[in-house]
């Protein structure tokens, strides 16, 4: 019985950690993408700002 439990921390153990790395990349996942949509945004920004300067200047 005492084998057992021993047996079966161990895999808690290593089960906790998977989660938690399965979490921290699903974390990093949405980070990159949260990053990748504010970069998008910032270069249509600046496209819209760009030709707005070019409309307005003629």
């Amino acid at each position: 019985m005492r084998n057992a439990f021993v047996i079966f921390s161990k895999f808690g153990k290593v089960f906790c950690k998977v989660g938690i790395l399965r979490r921290i990349e699903s974390l990093q996942r949405s980070y990159r993408k949260w990053s990748y949509d504010l970069e998008l945004k910032e270069e249509i920004g600046y496209f819209i700002a760009s030709w707005f300067k070019i409309l307005t200047a003629n």
